[in-house]
């Protein structure tokens, strides 16, 4: 049996952070093992504990200062940073913080889905 990657979720947009772990559960088979709404000072730490092999942060729900959180606690594990509009600093700020990725949820072309797919291809 093959092994499932885990995924979390950090996103304050709840609708688009349940249709993003819907379609990664349900079509593509992914564990999601936690979806967090907020950069609560505990929020890193609980998905840490979750140990994930993939963090999914949008960028406004705290951008870079949790990105580094993350990474001090899994150095190990994928961070992809994403957002709803791209911008040249945010990317940079996003990469300097320790993201793996930095990528645009754009729902249409599914992008998002498909960077997360081949992560694991």
């Amino acid at each position: 049996m093959a092994i499932v990657p885990s995924v979390v979720i950090i996103d304050r947009f709840q609708m688009v952070a349940l249709a993003l772990s819907q379609s990664l559960e349900r079509r593509d088979g992914f564990e999601i093992a936690g979806v967090f709404y907020d950069d609560a000072p505990c929020t890193a730490v609980a998905a840490a504990d979750l140990c994930p092999e993939l963090v999914l942060v949008e960028m406004s729900t705290g951008g870079p200062g949790l990105i580094h959180r993350l990474r001090e606690l899994l150095p190990d594990t994928k961070i992809f940073a994403t957002t709803g509009r791209r911008t040249p600093d945010e990317e940079r700020a996003a990469r300097l913080a320790g993201a793996d990725r930095y990528l645009e949820k754009d729902h249409a072309s599914g992008d998002l889905v498909e960077a997360v797919r081949q992560a694991f291809g």
